[in-house]
């Protein structure tokens, strides 16, 4: 559903889903959580993901959720520039978000 979050209406389930969650989840939130793991076939190191924006307070929150979120790495990616994905959704509702990797391997 990451490249769900068009804000297209009506174009099938996937997008109505990221569409309802953007409108009314995301927009009431103070926090969104991504989180990924390598399933079965994949193992990644336990790594957050600071999502750049272009706010400095929102990133000074970021960067105070990523510490406290406590992960040995931390891996800051610029604003993204993919229309429609989950870390874009939330910053244009000035709701705080920060994405994970945590292992893999079929295995928690």
């Amino acid at each position: 559903m990451n490249r769900s979050f068009t804000g297209v209406a009506f174009a099938g389930p996937t997008q109505d889903i990221a569409g309802f969650v953007a409108t009314h989840l995301i927009a009431e939130a103070d926090l969104a959580i991504d989180i990924h793991s390598g399933g079965k076939i994949s193992d990644f190191l336990d790594t957050a993901y600071f999502c750049w924006s272009n706010d400095p307070a929102q990133n000074a929150q970021t960067r105070e959720l990523v510490s406290i979120m406590g992960l040995p790495y931390t891996m800051v990616v610029p604003a993204s520039d993919t229309n429609g994905d989950f870390d874009s959704a939330a910053h244009a509702s000035g709701c705080a978000m920060i994405s994970c990797e945590l292992g893999g391997g079929a295995k928690v």
